[in-house]
């Protein structure tokens, strides 16, 4: 579900360029109105096309990698040094900085593009299919798998753009950020962890609906190391975002501005997934108080301005000691509060309205998920209540008593970068990566 803010670049039109008739053609088909209401199946199948024409030069040796395509920067949303930097690229007396753009520059944003649309595809398929209410769900593997299908085939072209890169000469005037393939690729394997997490969490909340408030999951502990997992690398990945700001003329990148505030608002989300599983889990083992601290745990996740962690009202420092209880009684006070999903109140400023609100898309499922931990939380309280009598245990309590534990990811089965010479247009509606009965 993860849809990077200003993300995908989209194709600029040209003023001056030696490419043939035949890539200029093609390339008109890539160049679109930024906004939401194109069709994303036919805007990958021109992206596809566009880049199997650029390899097919390549490979007939009417152009090399190194080939000068166009004098400026034909692509949206680029970052480069000052010296080059896009919306200076134009001066006053409408002459153009000459930008030397080669045909691997034009691979890369091609393989960037194609690859970041199918995580928007993968994204709005999955939007629409947690929408759907059924006693049956069963009946949508097939669409679970499609979305797998597509995270995969992105995975496959970032890899080849990877590929790519690693042939680059040492001498040219302007290369890729060598840091933005790594990013993207970590972005495309941690979106398949996540929406493992949102199909089983789907199925929970429809056999909550349709079958008497059953948990239907049993491998909820497995599912917790997922969510674990994930912000282990989410925060890898601001790392390698923190390195793509670079002073240096010879590189550049997309534009990263609002990443790591987007990744800051992913990352409570994914805090809650993981309380709740874990919560499931210790309900299933019978363990009722820790259940309800980790549901109230998650709760706060959502809710709070800043990651819930652990409040050390044992500190020397009296100041921190101070804001230690401060900030306990206000999460308190939260958590007796919440009773429906109109409580919700997220930091909806990382979801920027332009130029991409598909970034918005993952405040669907996070809806969902805060209404799915307040019905838990009045069932576990319920039964506690009345038959159970644990001692709740307090969301404070997550780390301290190792009820938090190490993360791990569902094993997903190999994927080869994409082969120009064996590709398939719209390899992500043909191809599937694993057998009728496989989902990874």
């Amino acid at each position: 579900m993860i849809v990077l803010p200003d993300t995908p670049p989209t194709a600029l039109s040209l003023s001056r360029t030696s490419a043939s008739s035949h890539l200029l053609s093609l390339r008109a088909a890539i160049v679109q109105k930024n906004d939401d209401s194109n069709d994303t199946t036919s805007y990958l199948i021109n992206l596809e096309e566009y880049l199997q024409a650029l390899t097919k030069a390549v490979h007939d040796k009417t152009l090399t990698y190194e080939s000068t395509l166009y004098e400026e920067i034909p692509w949206s949303n680029i970052k480069h040094s000052k010296k080059h930097k896009l919306e200076k690229i134009r001066s006053s007396s409408h002459e153009a900085e000459k930008i030397t753009w080669t045909v691997r520059h034009e691979i890369y944003m091609v393989v960037l593009a194609i690859t970041l649309t199918y995580l928007k595809k993968a994204a709005e398929v999955t939007n629409s299919l947690i929408d759907i209410e059924t006693e049956n769900v069963d009946e949508y593997n097939e669409n679970w798998k499609r979305i797998m299908v597509y995270y995969k085939t992105a995975i496959s072209f970032i890899l080849y753009g990877i590929e790519l890169s690693k042939s680059e000469p040492s001498d040219v005037s302007l290369k890729i950020n060598p840091m933005l393939m790594s990013t993207i690729h970590k972005i495309s394997q941690i979106s398949i962890q996540i929406v493992i997490l949102i199909k089983f969490s789907w199925i929970n909340r429809n056999s909550f609906q349709y079958k008497d408030e059953t948990i239907q999951t049993e491998n909820n502990s497995t599912l917790s190391k997922v969510a674990i997992y994930i912000l282990q690398e989410s925060k890898i990945i601001k790392t390698l975002i923190g390195n793509l700001s670079t002073k240096d003329s010879q590189y550049f990148t997309l534009d990263h501005t609002n990443w790591i505030s987007y990744l800051d608002v992913v990352e409570k989300y994914i805090d809650g997934y993981a309380g709740l599983f874990l919560s499931l889990h210790m309900y299933k083992e019978d363990k009722l108080g820790d259940a309800i601290g980790l549901v109230h745990f998650s709760l706060l996740s959502l809710q709070s301005k800043k990651a819930v962690t652990e409040v050390n009202q044992t500190s020397k420092n009296p100041l921190r000691h101070v804001k230690a209880k401060f900030s306990t009684k206000k999460n308190e006070a939260i958590l007796s509060n919440l009773n429906s999903v109109s409580s919700l109140k997220i930091d909806k400023s990382a979801f920027s309205d332009k130029p991409t609100s598909s970034s918005k898309l993952i405040l669907n499922d996070l809806n969902y998920l805060f209404d799915q931990l307040i019905k838990l939380n009045l069932k576990f309280t319920k039964e506690n209540d009345n038959l159970k009598f644990d001692k709740v245990a307090s969301w404070t309590d997550i780390f301290v008593d190792n009820k938090w534990p190490t993360g791990s990811p569902i094993p997903i089965s190999k994927i080869d970068p994409y082969n120009p010479s064996a590709s398939t247009v719209a390899s992500g509606e043909k191809s599937e990566y694993a057998g009728r009965g496989a989902y990874y």
